[in-house]
């Protein structure tokens, strides 16, 4: 476990130094900020606050933390969905069987050009309205401005990796809805991400 941590610090310490690395931060509600980090899809890092980082490498997702005593932290959260799950770990407590899961539902995303430009950060993209469905039935609907430039189509490829994988382990909508989107921007040629909704 040990080894673990030290090697996801490594991690995150070499991706703030690399030349080579993107980095996007998108500003919420509440003056609260989440960082982008990536050098490729397989390799992006979430900073949600000072002390608190999700990083996904070699397809698994770390939740990285500094504890009360101030020391870091890295939790799998595969093994961490496993034992809260009933079965594994709760099962040598009596927590019997795991239930059985619901099939994931359906996510689709439409998108409608608005035909106004915005500029944000320095990039220019276009508005779009988005209508994001689960199983047919609409969900959100949210405006998100989406540009062309490359280090914008890099950051949503970061932005689908690291959704995808923590909407499988956490089962976030916000964070499917978001992953979703990114997702058919690419396929649709639409771009990356500049704004999304006024939430992100």
């Amino acid at each position: 476990m040990r080894y673990c941590i030290a090697l996801c610090l490594i991690l995150i310490a070499s991706a703030a130094q690399a030349a080579s690395d993107l980095v996007a931060t998108y500003e919420y509600p509440g003056n609260t900020r989440v960082t982008i980090v990536t050098r490729s899809p397989e390799y992006v890092r979430m900073d949600t606050s000072p002390t608190s980082v999700m990083l996904l490498k070699d397809n698994k997702i770390w939740s990285v933390h500094k504890n009360e005593s101030g020391q870091w932290v890295a939790m799998d959260m595969d093994q961490m969905k496993s034992m809260n799950s009933g079965g594994g770990f709760m099962s040598l407590f009596g927590g019997g069987e795991p239930e059985p899961e619901e099939p994931d539902p359906d996510y689709t995303v439409k998108f409608d050009n608005t035909g106004q430009r915005e500029k944000i950060a320095g990039y220019t993209g276009t508005v779009y309205n988005i209508d994001v469905m689960e199983n047919g039935n609409l969900v959100r609907r949210d405006e998100v401005v989406l540009g062309s430039h490359s280090d914008l189509k890099k950051i949503n490829e970061a932005w689908m990796a690291i959704s995808a994988r923590m909407g499988e382990v956490m089962g976030e909508e916000v964070s499917k809805s978001v992953g979703k989107a990114a997702e058919q921007s690419k396929m649709m040629g639409y771009g990356g991400m500049l704004r999304y909704g006024d939430e992100m």
